[in-house]
């Protein structure tokens, strides 16, 4: 989970304005309990790195996660930077066009992912 959350945020910040060094704020729609706590570590670890990023984490029920984001992402809102799905959920997710294959984008930004990262 930690070294998923920190690739993520390696990801977001990699397209945005991160390198000249601007402000940038991410919101994260992540999970509670033990998960909320690992990706709490990573993020501050990763903003320890990175000062010109603050991050919103939300630590929200597998429930709320899954209606609040549902909610945002059907009406376009764009609240969340970045969420963290239940697997059995990303089915619906990718049916409705809301993952994003990041590929062509890291390529771009010349990145690439830790060999241990297993692409789905």
């Amino acid at each position: 989970m930690k070294k998923f959350v920190l690739v993520a945020l390696a990801i977001a910040v990699a397209f945005g304005s991160a390198a000249a060094q601007k402000p940038v704020k991410l919101v994260i729609a992540g999970r509670d309990g033990d998960y909320g706590n690992a990706m709490q570590v990573a993020v501050d670890a990763y903003v320890a790195k990175n000062p010109n990023v603050t991050v919103e984490l939300l630590k929200l029920s597998g429930d709320d996660i899954y209606q609040k984001t549902v909610i945002d992402l059907k009406s376009g809102t764009g609240t969340y930077d970045l969420i963290l799905i239940d697997d059995p959920k990303a089915m619906q997710y990718q049916q409705a066009g809301w993952l994003e294959d990041l590929d062509a984008q890291l390529k771009r930004a010349g990145k690439t992912l830790d060999a241990d990262f297993i692409a789905t």
